[in-house]
C-alpha cells in the first residue's frame, strides 16, 4: 500500500479506496469514518 501511496501521490484518506492489489481491496462495510478497512478475498 506504501508504493501505491507514493506511486500514486495520495493526500486524502478517501483516495485510498481505489487500492487494488495482491487480492486486497476497500472494504467499505468494515470501514469506518477516515478508518479505511482492506480485506483480502
Amino acid at each position: 500500500m506504501t508504493r501505491f501511496i507514493l506511486e500514486n501521490d495520495i493526500k486524502k484518506v478517501t483516495d485510498l479506496q481505489a487500492f487494488d492489489m495482491d487480492g486486497y481491496n476497500y472494504n467499505p462495510r468494515m470501514s469506518k469514518g477516515n478508518r479505511p478497512v482492506f480485506t483480502r478475498g
